[in-house]
């Protein structure tokens, strides 16, 4: 500041990048070297010779983490600690949290805001994937069996309905109810599972009364979310639609 030299309202002062004053710079200067350089100022006052002084400026950087990565990796199932490190005093993260370490279970974008024992604050965004997870696309059922359709992650996958592993991603003749299916990778990522619920469709009713087969259901059918039910005859004639579960 001006009165670090002089405290002379009458002062004038000239700036310069070079100690002989031969390179003039505006007192709104922005550094040309980064972090730190030394600029001059020649002070000028009636009755005064002048006099040089030297302003060295110093650039006070953000302290980047040494433990923050760019892109985590989580499975199902997993809880993933992240460390901001201890360089920066104060954190915001983009949780609300402003302990050092959180707990992340779920993929998606996060940030911390870390501030330095300077002052300055840099903005730390990561990314939690996952991309090794295999996703279930499709399972398809019939009456004898079960076959999932996955993607994504290491493969061969192993393929678990409630619980038991196999290979192969078809189970044949189930014998549940339902099976919760899940998938793991060759790394041994776990995606995320799904239920569902046998659909049996039986072909015959006879509705003559005696308590045996009188009515035609479709077990299961409760769980669904939506469905459309056609019957057609021979012909290929549909004599009956429904999407009502009670119906």
């Amino acid at each position: 500041k001006n009165k670090i030299f002089n405290t002379n309202s009458d002062a004038i002062f000239e700036y310069f990048k070079d100690a002989n004053a031969t390179q003039p710079i505006s007192a709104n200067f922005t550094n040309e070297t980064n972090f730190a350089q030394t600029v001059y100022a020649r002070i000028s006052a009636p009755g005064f010779c002048p006099s040089m002084g030297k302003i060295n400026l110093k650039v006070n950087t953000p302290t980047q983490s040494s433990t923050l990565q760019n892109k985590y990796y989580i499975c199902y199932g997993e809880t993933l600690t992240i460390d901001a490190g201890t360089e920066n005093p104060s954190r915001i993260w983009s949780t609300g949290e402003t302990s050092r370490t959180i707990l992340i279970t779920k993929a998606g974008n996060y940030s911390v805001k870390l501030t330095s024992s300077d002052g300055c604050t840099y903005t730390h965004n990561f990314i939690v994937s996952d991309e090794n997870q295999p996703k279930i696309e499709v399972i398809n059922q019939t009456n004898n069996s079960i076959e999932v359709i996955a993607s994504g992650g290491a493969t061969p996958y192993l393929y678990y309905f409630n619980g038991v592993g196999q290979t192969s991603p078809i189970l044949m003749n189930p014998t549940a109810s339902s099976y919760i299916v899940q998938v793991e990778s060759a790394t041994g990522c776990l995606g995320e599972p799904k239920t569902i619920y046998i659909i049996k469709i039986h072909n015959a009713f006879s509705p003559n009364g005696d308590g045996i087969n009188d009515s035609w259901t479709i077990e299961n059918l409760d769980k669904m979310e939506s469905f459309t039910i056609q019957i057609v005859d021979r012909y290929g004639n549909k004599v009956f639609e429904s999407q009502n579960k009670n119906n």
